[in-house]
């Protein structure tokens, strides 16, 4: 399967989950939807671009782009990385209480961030692992405790 036809039919099956989740909404107030509502109107233009552009000159793969290998050394790799996301990701989680959301959710986001792409970068891949991780922690934050209204765990150091 080559990769365009493979990101077509992701699109086409996150579509058909929106589509479900569309369907079986039930708020019990008038604003209770307003987030999830949108969200998914997002997710819906975002994945309809998607597959307009996939079907241009503008694709993001070329088609003539070979499948992924099927070289061991790469699978394995693959796995790797995989699984040290794994336990990056439930580290996070088990953090996420006690330590507050700010210092998980900047180390969390700068540890897999520089993992994935910077880390044959050295130091100043970390630095800048751990300013995007801040800068999104700080979005995110201000989005929940400021828009939403929904307080997000300080945790021991913010206490």
């Amino acid at each position: 399967m080559s990769p365009l036809l493979r990101d077509r039919l992701g699109s086409l099956l996150m579509l058909a989950f929106v589509a479900t989740l569309w369907v079986q909404r039930d708020y019990t107030s008038p604003f209770g939807g307003m987030f999830p509502d949108t969200m998914m109107a997002f997710m819906v233009f975002f994945i309809v671009l998607t597959l307009i552009l996939s079907f241009t000159p503008w694709s993001a793969m070329p088609k003539d782009e070979p499948a992924v290998s099927k070289d061991n050394a790469s699978t394995t790799s693959s796995l790797q990385q995989v699984l040290v996301v794994i336990v990056l990701l439930a580290l996070w989680t088990s953090l996420y209480r006690p330590a507050g959301f700010a210092l998980t959710g900047t180390l969390g986001f700068a540890a897999i961030a520089w993992y994935l792409g910077d880390k044959h970068d050295g130091a100043r891949g970390i630095i800048r692992a751990l300013g995007l991780g801040a800068l999104v922690c700080f979005v995110v934050y201000m989005v929940f405790d400021y828009f939403l209204l929904v307080p997000l765990p300080p945790g021991l150091l913010f206490e």
